[in-house]
């Protein structure tokens, strides 16, 4: 994971699955039904209450080298100055081939228009010293932003997303330490469990 990239860290101990970043994300980008930049999921586990289930709040992880920008024939990726990936609908001709590449199922097919959308940090917000969307609709606060080097000198034990197909993501996890039941037996699950139900049902 690069330092000097923007990037999303979430607190598993403070997220209620609440989904207000969700709805906050949709509202403000006016994304249509099936359109989801960002997702939450709760692990179920059996035996246990929802206020015991952890849960994972992941949009586009801006990684360092991603696929999405790798595979698209027209060259509607780019990087900004911020390590923000950042689509152009411009250039997109609705191939889905960055949909297909992405292991974290962050590009979005919209009906309406046929073409890719996704989530771009709210960029635009930010030049304006607006907190992106899903940050500012958080009521528990488990969403915030900054530069990697400064969340890890903040947060030395946090965790990062696994790198699959060597993309180098920037999202940034603390791990809540929680207990939950399953068969009547009290064990300790960590938030890898929840990226694979993400990456399963996205």
């Amino acid at each position: 994971m690069s330092t000097k990239k923007m990037v999303f860290f979430f607190d598993q101990a403070k997220c209620v699955a609440c989904q207000a970043c969700e709805i906050s994300c949709k509202v403000v980008n006016k994304l249509p039904l099936g359109v989801r930049y960002r997702k939450v999921i709760s692990t179920a586990y059996t035996g246990t209450s929802i206020a015991l289930r952890p849960h994972l709040s992941m949009a586009c992880n801006h990684c360092d080298n991603p696929a999405c920008m790798s595979v698209c024939p027209v060259d509607a990726y780019s990087k900004n100055a911020e390590g923000l990936v950042i689509h152009d609908p411009e250039k997109c001709i609705g191939c889905q081939e960055c949909m297909g590449a992405c292991p974290y199922h962050a590009p979005q097919f919209n009906e309406e228009t046929e073409l890719v959308q996704k989530c771009d940090f709210c960029a635009d917000r930010l030049e304006n010293g607006i907190l992106p969307g899903c940050i500012e609709g958080c009521p528990a606060k488990a969403l915030t932003f900054g530069y990697a080097s400064e969340i890890a000198s903040k947060y030395p034990d946090f965790k990062s997303v696994p790198n699959l197909k060597k993309t180098s993501p920037n999202f940034m996890v603390k791990e809540g330490s929680r207990l939950h039941t399953t068969n009547g037996k009290n064990k300790p699950e960590g938030y890898t469990g929840e990226i694979a139900e993400y990456l399963k049902d996205a």
